[in-house]
């Protein structure tokens, strides 16, 4: 088989793939959005599990909703730093241990 022969049987196939691909493909980004991975958590922590529950919900629960999860993330940047500020403290202890043994 020549290669010309086996690149005419070739392009036909990645154009019928391509042909049936592209639909699959937007059908599975809209069931799994992958551009907000976080939107299932934020959806669980409101007790919802899909967008269509979210807009069912009223706009006092959505706003709770959005205060708990901004609270969350609130509370993991203090923790950053705290433990930040631990860390510096550690090291500027062992600086100081070191400093008495090794004048």
């Amino acid at each position: 088989m020549s290669s010309a022969r086996l690149l005419g049987a070739l392009v036909p196939f990645a154009f019928l793939i391509a042909f049936l691909g592209i639909p699959l493909a937007l059908w599975w980004e809209r069931r799994h959005p992958s551009s907000y991975p976080a939107q299932q958590d934020a959806l669980e922590a409101a007790g919802v599990d899909s967008m269509a529950g979210w807009l069912g919900l009223s706009t006092e629960e959505q706003e709770a909703a959005d205060a708990a999860s901004l609270d969350l993330v609130e509370q993991a940047g203090l923790d950053a730093e705290d433990d930040a500020r631990d860390a510096a403290e550690f090291l500027a202890q062992h600086v100081r241990v070191n400093a008495l043994f090794h004048p």
